[in-house]
Order: structure tokens, then C-alpha cells, then sequence
């Protein structure tokens, strides 16, 4: 008998622009389709009960993405904003927590802050990335 693959998705929101969005849509169809799927996001900003917030995150990572969130807002700020951007060098350090979790593919969604190039590279699970 074959069974359904987990899947988990990871985005920086849950509701913060069209990324968001669409994360949660996938999430939804495929629930619908009754397979195992969970979200957890960085910032929480829904009450969906099957979307949950990263909360283990390291000091030194929540501070590193708080620069990061900082120096964006300075540039829109000053006029300097040409949209979210990352240098791929910011992230929350989950990669144990992600290949220790039980999911047969991670889905990676937006992710800016959330994961660094280097913890993307270190994900051991199958993985697939929407843009």
C-alpha cells in the first residue's frame, strides 16, 4: 500500500503578500486532496490552525534578521527601495529541525530571512522551491 508524502512547507509570512498567499493555497488543495501537509512561517499573521510559527530560532538568527529587516527599511526610506531583496547570507539556522522532521518534501516558498544559501544547501529532504 502506498502512502501519501508529508509535506512541509516553509515561508518568511502566512499572510503578507502573494507568496504568502499562494502557500497557503497550496497547503489548502492539498489538504483537500487528503494528503499531509503543514506550513510554518517565520511571522505568524493568521489564525489558520494549520499554520504554525517557528519559534526555535537562535538569538543571534532573530537578531541577524532584524538587521536585515532594518537595513530594507532604511532604503525605503530613503528612496533607495527597488523591492524585498536578499544577499542569501540571513537565516534561521533550522536546518537540523528540517531534516530532522518527519516530511518526505520540503516546499519552500518566500524565504527571505528565513533560510540562508548556505542552510538551503544543507536540507537533506527532497525539496522543491516556488518563486
Amino acid at each position: 500500500m502506498t502512502s501519501f508524502p508529508r509535506i512541509l512547507h516553509l515561508s518568511t509570512f502566512d499572510a503578507r503578500g502573494g507568496a504568502a498567499r499562494s502557500t497557503i493555497r497550496i497547503h489548502k488543495a492539498l489538504l483537500e486532496h487528503g494528503l499531509h501537509s503543514e506550513v510554518h512561517v517565520l511571522v505568524r499573521e493568521s489564525d489558520a490552525p494549520s499554520v504554525h510559527q517557528l519559534t526555535d530560532i537562535p538569538f543571534s538568527s532573530r537578531l541577524a534578521i532584524a538587521r536585515e529587516h532594518l537595513s530594507m527599511m532604511r532604503r525605503q526610506a530613503t528612496g533607495q527601495f527597488g523591492g524585498y531583496s536578499s544577499t542569501g547570507q540571513t537565516g534561521a539556522h533550522l536546518t537540523h529541525w528540517i531534516n530532522n522532521h518527519p516530511a518526505d518534501i520540503v516546499h519552500l516558498h518566500w524565504i527571505q530571512s528565513l533560510l540562508s544559501t548556505r542552510d538551503i544547501a544543507s536540507i537533506t529532504n527532497p525539496m522543491l522551491w516556488t518563486i
